[in-house]
């Protein structure tokens, strides 16, 4: 990764604020034991641009939850791909949710699933194919995996999340009735990866893992307006597992400012598109009605009512 090193951790506290860092996709047990140790990766979309101050200014970052259970050094596959455009102007953000099996043309490599970008270009090329597609302007991105996603959720006690049907998807092992759930970094996990059981396959479990996201935002505004202290303990969470260093200061200005929004300020919109086939493959088309999406978000990365 060519700016790995580079961070400056202007927007990054929201990734631990809002535990954006923690969202997975789908993989099998033995991806899952491969993982020699938790990762987080943050970076800066483009290195040596002006990037809006910590202010009013809306930030938009990409959250890409890796599938292989890799280092970061090794081959990847993003399965959970979402942009969280945040806008401390108007206390608002927006959660826009990308099925893994989008099929759009990745630069260099012809039209295939949104998710091999990573595989064949790490972030670097999964944020110029999203930004091609959407015409929306990636500020930073952050990339993780199974095991970060587990010893973050952990480590923050859990968190209570209201699951919006029955699920019960034996290849995860998630099993739970409608209701608000208290989940631990192995529930979450299997929650967030949950594809089976659900109503609508891979849109269903896409949508979830913003809702999943919205929960931890719901638990640090909580603990942040009766205790602003308590978003140490998120930036102690997220350190934990990152690689990089990010300067202190910059982490508290964003997660100060992320512990203000309003869980109700937070829209959650999936990518729409059709299932469809492609030869033998199962993919997902995009829909018409997408480009407004992107065109609303693009504005002040805000999606719907302001």
């Amino acid at each position: 990764m060519t700016r790995k090193a580079t961070i400056a951790g202007i927007l990054l506290a929201a990734l631990i604020a809002w535990a954006a860092i923690s969202v997975v996709g789908d993989a099998s047990p033995s991806h899952q034991a491969a993982a020699a140790q938790p990762f987080l990766e943050l970076g800066v979309a483009h290195p040596g641009e002006h990037y809006p101050p910590i202010g009013t200014e809306p930030i938009v970052f990409l959250v890409l939850g890796d599938s292989t259970g890799r280092t970061t050094e090794e081959s990847r596959i993003s399965d959970a791909i979402h942009l969280v455009g945040f806008n401390p102007g108007l206390n608002r953000a927006s959660i826009l949710n990308f099925p893994r099996d989008l099929w759009i043309p990745i630069p260099g490599h012809g039209t295939t699933k949104i998710n091999a970008a990573t595989e064949y270009g790490g972030a670097d090329l999964m944020i110029q194919t999203i930004e091609d597609l959407t015409g929306i302007q990636i500020d930073y991105y952050a990339e993780t995996g199974f095991s970060t996603f587990r010893t973050i959720v952990s480590d923050l006690g859990g968190v209570i999340v209201p699951v919006p049907y029955a699920i019960d998807d034996s290849h995860t092992g998630f099993n739970a009735p409608k209701g608000k759930l208290d989940m631990s970094g192995k529930v979450a996990l299997q929650f967030s990866r949950s594809r089976y059981g659900v109503p609508n396959g891979d849109f269903s479990r896409t949508e979830n893992q913003g809702i999943f996201l919205t929960a931890m935002l719901s638990k640090l505004h909580k603990q942040f307006a009766s205790n602003p202290n308590a978003v140490l303990d998120w930036i102690g969470a997220g350190l934990r597992s990152t690689q990089n260093d990010i300067p202190l200061d910059q982490l508290l200005a964003l997660a100060f400012a992320a512990g203000q929004i309003p869980p109700k300020n937070v829209n959650n919109t999936v990518v729409p598109g059709t299932v469809g086939n492609v030869g033998a493959i199962s993919v997902v088309e995009l829909a018409p009605t997408a480009d407004k999406i992107f065109a609303d978000f693009s504005k002040d990365g805000l999606i719907g009512k302001r």
